[in-house]
């Protein structure tokens, strides 16, 4: 599974998923790093797995929420399993994803 940037840092960028990546602004903790002065990001933001062949998202706790698909915001540290096409993002629209399996 990957990710692709749609809108802001990460826009038309792709990352494979392998086992798991962190998203964030602390460089020492995530492994897809967001700018420090990036509006509504938390350090350690939200975290993408790998369970039984399924991808999932859960928020790490942060301020200002992670979405899925139309403004649903996710509740902190519940995982929800992600589907082919479906967009998340963080905080704003302006840092979302899509999803392809």
């Amino acid at each position: 599974p990957k990710v692709i940037g749609m809108q802001g840092t990460f826009a038309n960028n792709s990352f494979t998923i392998t086992g798991g990546m962190v998203m964030g602004r602390s460089a020492s903790r995530c492994h897809l790093v967001f700018p420090q002065n990036t509006p509504g990001v938390s350090n350690v933001h939200c975290e993408l797995r790998i369970v039984n062949g399924g991808l999932f998202i859960m928020d790490r706790g942060s301020s200002y929420g992670t979405f899925v698909g139309n403004q649903t915001r996710l509740n902190p540290n519940q995982p929800y399993q992600l589907h082919d096409g479906e967009v998340f993002y963080l905080a704003g629209m302006q840092n979302s994803f899509i999803v392809r399996l």
